[in-house]
């Protein structure tokens, strides 16, 4: 594995890492949010000798460094940042992968760059609004900006509580009674996960997830002419099947995988399954052998 750091457009400095020959078709994964690339870790592992992968950190997250201007943490910069990433690797077209918020990330990349994007993989995502259907309600949209407002205002006091709280037996307990599938989550993979939560840029957290929630590019899928493939969970609460269905249902020639049973997490409950059916969408549309 190599791994290094690009700037971003405005000098932000971004952490990526690869893995498999250069010379290689690209696979380019753009992550979700909250997230540092633990779910992606039997994925790569699986595709590496096939391709050339690609795994980079959005703004305030794992390695990666904020931006001065917090203002800055909107989607709009995050594809702005996989633009000036594809360009220090000097990739020219590549397949991009989106998990959750990265779904938004990687349409509005492939309807802004159409030439040079080769196909799509879209896991537990939506193309917009995603708080408008959180638990197929609207009841996170209404109480957002009081939360937003009290991570901005409350940083040291939010900073203990996610430190004292998330990385705990009891939270990963309440999550697998609640939101994930305590039979089949690898355990490990997603308690590394509640850890790089725990510690995270909560600004970034809250501002990316205003960005999300604003962002909306229901409008532009339908004219997408990429190869794509769109994975879901059937329990998913926080991107909601139909969501997928919808998306399906827009991009014209689109492939619908259903996991049955997964919830947001399914990369670290199913990923083997996922794994094999990416790899047959890849081999039928020629990405690799």
């Amino acid at each position: 594995m190599e791994t290094g750091f690009f700037l971003a457009r405005d000098k932000t400095r971004l952490y990526y890492q690869t893995q498999g020959d250069p010379s290689a078709p690209a696979i380019v994964i753009s992550d979700g949010l909250g997230c540092n690339g633990v779910f992606f870790e039997d994925f790569i592992e699986h595709f590496k000798d096939k391709a050339y992968v690609v795994l980079w950190n959005y703004r305030g997250h794992g390695q990666s460094e904020s931006p001065r201007d917090k203002s800055h943490l909107t989607i709009d910069y995050c594809v702005s940042d996989l633009e000036s990433l594809l360009r220090h690797l000097k990739i020219k077209h590549a397949l991009h992968v989106g998990f959750s918020m990265g779904v938004q990330v990687v349409i509005e990349y492939a309807s802004r760059h159409p030439k040079v994007t080769d196909g799509l993989i879209l896991i537990a995502g939506t193309a917009g609004k995603v708080l408008d259907t959180f638990h197929n309600n609207s009841m996170l949209k209404s109480v957002f900006p009081l939360l937003y407002f009290f991570v901005l205002n409350k940083k040291a006091e939010v900073s203990r509580f996610m430190q004292q709280v998330i990385p705990t037996k009891f939270a990963y307990l309440v999550a697998s009674l609640t939101e994930i599938d305590g039979r089949l989550i690898k355990k490990d993979m997603f308690s590394r996960y509640l850890e790089h939560v725990a510690t995270m840029d909560m600004e970034a957290f809250v501002r990316l997830l205003a960005s999300a929630a604003d962002h909306d590019a229901w409008d532009k899928i339908s004219k997408l002419r990429h190869p794509t493939l769109i994975v879901c969970g059937t329990r998913d609460t926080f991107t909601p099947i139909q969501l997928s269905e919808r998306m399906y249902e827009l991009i014209p020639g689109a492939q619908l995988m259903r996991v049955r049973g997964a919830t947001h997490s399914l990369l670290a409950e199913q990923g083997d399954l996922i794994n094999l059916r990416v790899e047959k969408f890849l081999q039928d549309n020629g990405f690799i052998d």
